[in-house]
Order: C-alpha cells, then sequence, then structure tokens
C-alpha cells in the first residue's frame, strides 16, 4: 500500500510541474519574437537603445547629428533593436508606422548656401556610414555604391535641403530614395521656409498595399507635404533592417536635430545570425537577445529542476518515514529493537517510490 500510494501521488505533481514550466519556456521565448513598438520624447545621454556613428551625439533630449564647426560631416543615430520587414517562408509583409519630430537650422542663410539634409532610412542590420558619404550622399551612399544600385538595399526617406544636378531633381524635395540618390517619388519643399520650426514627419507602410507614405507638418505653419509610393519591400530590404536617420553636410553646412521617436510595426519574429555574413559580425541587438534568450532558459531550467529536485526530495523523507514507521511497529510485535533510522540502505526509499521494491 506505501509503495501504491507513493507512486500515485509523485507522478501527477512532476506531470503538473513539467507543464507549468513548458508553459513557462513558451511564455518566455515569445517575448524574444515580438514585433519592434517604441516611444522616445527625450534622447537620454545614459541611455543603451540607440547607437551613434559620426557626428551624431545626445545632446539636451535631442540627437543632435552634425557639427557645423567643421565642414563635410556625417552623423548617424540608429536604434539598437532591428525591424523584421518580410517572412521569406510566407512572403507576409509586415505595416509599420513612425512618427518623428525634427529640426533643420539654416543659420540664416540664404538658398544654395546651406545643405544637406537629413534622411530617415532602413538598410542592412550590418550596414555602417560609407566612407566618404558626406555632403549630397546624404550618409548613405558615396560613388562607389551609386554606380551598384541593385546592391545597395536601402529605402530612404528624404528632406533634401540641397540639389545635387547630378542625381536630384530641381531644387529641394522631400520624398523617396530606393537603392539610390535619385528619387523614386518627391514633392518640392524649402528648407529655409522652415527653418528653426519644428517638424513633424509620419511614416507608414502598409503591407497587404504594398503602400509607403509620408506626412510632412509644421508646428508653426499650415504647409503640409504628402507623398506616396508603390513599392515592395521584399525586391528592396533584407528581412531584417536596422532603422534610424543620417545626415550629412559638405562645403555648405546647417543644423540638423532629432527631437523624438515613435515606431511600431507588426511582423513578429526571431532575428537569426546569417550564416553567409562574410563580416562575421554580431551586432549589438544579436548578442542581447542570444545572452537574453540563453539566460532566460538557463533559469527556467534551474527552477525546473530545483522544484523536482524539492519535490523528489520531500517525497524521500515522506517515503523513509513511512518504512520507518512501519518498520517500528513490526520490530516492536517482534519484540525486538529497530535499527537506527540511518543504516536502512540508501536505495530503499527511492526503489519505493518509483515502483521497484
Amino acid at each position: 500500500m506505501v509503495f501504491n500510494c507513493s507512486k500515485t501521488s509523485s507522478q501527477p505533481s512532476n506531470i503538473h510541474i513539467l507543464s507549468l514550466v513548458f508553459v513557462l519556456i513558451l511564455f518566455l521565448l515569445s517575448l524574444s519574437a515580438e514585433s519592434l513598438s517604441f516611444q522616445i520624447t527625450s534622447f537620454d545621454a545614459n541611455a543603451t537603445n540607440i547607437v551613434y556613428e559620426g557626428d551624431a551625439v545626445p545632446f539636451n533630449g535631442y540627437i543632435r547629428l552634425n557639427r557645423v564647426d567643421y565642414v563635410s560631416r556625417v552623423g548617424r543615430a540608429t536604434h539598437i533593436e532591428h525591424v523584421r520587414v518580410w517572412d521569406p517562408s510566407t512572403r507576409l509583409l509586415t505595416d509599420f508606422t513612425t512618427t518623428f519630430s525634427f529640426v533643420i537650422d539654416t543659420q540664416g542663410k540664404s538658398e544654395g548656401n546651406y545643405g544637406h539634409g537629413i534622411v530617415f532610412f532602413l538598410a542592412p542590420v550590418d550596414s555602417e556610414i560609407p566612407t566618404n558619404s558626406y555632403g549630397g550622399f546624404l550618409g548613405q551612399l558615396n560613388t562607389t555604391s551609386l554606380l551598384s544600385p541593385s546592391k545597395n538595399n536601402i529605402l530612404g526617406v528624404e528632406f533634401d535641403s540641397f540639389s545635387n544636378m547630378e542625381w536630384d531633381p530641381p531644387g529641394e524635395h522631400v520624398g523617396f530614395i530606393v537603392n539610390s540618390l535619385s528619387s523614386s517619388q518627391y514633392m518640392s519643399w524649402n528648407a529655409t521656409v522652415h527653418s528653426l520650426d519644428v517638424a513633424n514627419a509620419q511614416v507608414s507602410y502598409e503591407g497587404s498595399t504594398q503602400k509607403l507614405g509620408l506626412l510632412l507638418t509644421y508646428k508653426n505653419s499650415p504647409l503640409s507635404y504628402n507623398v506616396s509610393l508603390d513599392v515592395d519591400l521584399r525586391t528592396i530590404l533584407p528581412e531584417w533592417v536596422k532603422i534610424g536617420f543620417s545626415t550629412a553636410t559638405g562645403i555648405n553646412t546647417e543644423v540638423h536635430r532629432v527631437l523624438s521617436w515613435d515606431f511600431s510595426s507588426n511582423l513578429e519574429g526571431k532575428e537569426q545570425m546569417d550564416a553567409n555574413n562574410n563580416t562575421n559580425k554580431e551586432t549589438n541587438t544579436e548578442l542581447m537577445r542570444k545572452n537574453n534568450g540563453g539566460n532566460i532558459l538557463l533559469i527556467v531550467l534551474a527552477i525546473a529542476l530545483g522544484v523536482m529536485g524539492a519535490l523528489d526530495a520531500i517525497l524521500l523523507v515522506w517515503a523513509s518515514r513511512v518504512v520507518w514507521k512501519i518498520w517500528k511497529i513490526k520490530q516492536k510485535e517482534k519484540g525486538t529493537h529497530p535499527p537506527a533510522q540511518n543504516s536502512l540502505p540508501r536505495t530503499s526509499a527511492p526503489n519505493l517510490v518509483h515502483g521497484n521494491p
């Protein structure tokens, strides 16, 4: 009877605990597969969610993308987390919306004497500031990559304050660039008119219609700018991308600041390191995800083993007490003294618990 009770009571407990642990593991692992969403109202110098390159630095709660005490400068700021643009297995595209506010200060200069603008961009996760990408290259491309647009894999929303006749439309403009610096769709715009005014930009993409849209408004101006583009991001971008802002100056300069930034997307997934990546680099995001995922799994397993170990110990003590009491009763009936408790064979209690008498 002791053997049957022990086996019956221990099995459901173990199964119940294993079920709870399994559900907990699935829940924790699902946290690393969430789509990206964030809201930044102020850029803290001590925060680690933004990666700064070139001239870009957090300053007084905003991002100062470039310096103006030198010419031909480049700055870049990207979010540490990456965005899943599309799913190769299902061909499903993400929806995303981002809003950001920024200021361009032309410093009282006349048109044609300032430049060059800001770009909100999506690019491969290993993308870095290209060499010699100052001026009209906007920190995105250079003379070499400009000749190979099919290899560039970038999508940009440009606020271009200087027209480069080699690739730009006439005059300052806002619009979209795809794998090159030539505007795929644009609208005329003037940075001088809006100098020092707070710009509010909303960029959205709908995967089902493959439509990209830009709405640009200003705090102190009734003017607005609305541009749209039909584009299949699967033909341009890899599955995972980094997102952020870049700017550049040439001989002509101006000040570029990003004041706030919100972003949300809806395509879930877990980023994997590309085994064919020749750079053999891991971004901070990938390392964080791998380390966090491994740590979570180890913690869960440790808890599970600890709980199960504690349960087995309790069952072992309980079985030992039952055996001791039965033995004591039998020995009393025989009129003999029972042996000391610690003289019981070490395998007695486990064998009774697990059904091996």
